[in-house]
């Protein structure tokens, strides 16, 4: 029996329903800040000198990480 099934026979369509509505954008959060943390660690991580190739400066490190986060779908 499939869950679909399972929930109707229950009445609990409406619950899952929700829950399911609700995970949907929370996983898109969790996986933007994971994004965000690992392009704030990666550059953190490099010296100044790395830094100044790519043409970065260290403050905007943070700003550069939540473009990365904010391209994440």
């Amino acid at each position: 029996m499939t869950t679909q099934n399972l929930a109707t026979e229950f009445g609990h369509a409406d619950l899952i329903h929700r829950i399911a509505t609700f995970a949907t954008p929370l996983r898109l959060v969790l996986r933007r800040r994971a994004a965000y943390n690992k392009t704030l660690n990666e550059l953190s991580s490099c010296t100044d000198r790395d830094l100044n190739d790519l043409g970065i400066a260290r403050y905007d490190i943070p700003r550069i990480a939540r473009e990365a986060a904010d391209t994440v779908c």
